[in-house]
């Protein structure tokens, strides 16, 4: 056998041992994202969501002045959310048939909500209750 041929498999299978050695943790974190975004997608929250169950409670007892006071509260606390508004434009339009209201509530999370997907999601709230 040639000397010169071993000594450069040698050398080649070292290097290829090497680059294998670095690019591992790299490339197994670059795995690992990809399938953290592909199962999980990219939106998280930093802060905990609010609570509807209460003004919902209220709401099927009938208490709608409480559960309207609740959603305020709601409301001040998240602004930029959706969900308080857009549950208080559904007590006003189904509950209390008041589309003055429910427009009122509706320009007012307009101008408060943030994001394209929390706005998307009040506005087409909006146009279901105004459509009934």
């Amino acid at each position: 056998m040639n000397v010169g041929l071993a000594g450069e498999l040698l050398f080649y299978a070292g290097i290829i041992i090497f680059v294998c050695t670095v690019l591992t943790v790299p490339l197994m974190k670059g795995i690992a994202s990809f399938f953290r975004w592909l199962f999980w997608g990219k939106t998280h929250y930093d802060r905990p969501q609010p609570a509807l169950g209460p003004a919902k409670a209220m709401r099927m007892q009938n208490n709608l002045p409480e559960a309207m006071d609740y959603l305020e509260a709601l409301i001040n606390e998240y602004p930029d959310l959706a969900v308080g508004y857009i549950e208080m434009m559904d007590i006003y339009a189904m509950d209390l048939k008041d589309q003055e209201k429910t427009t009122s509530i509706y320009n007012r999370g307009r101008a408060n909500v943030r994001g394209r997907g929390e706005r998307q999601k009040l506005d087409n709230a909006f146009k279901f209750y105004m459509t009934d």
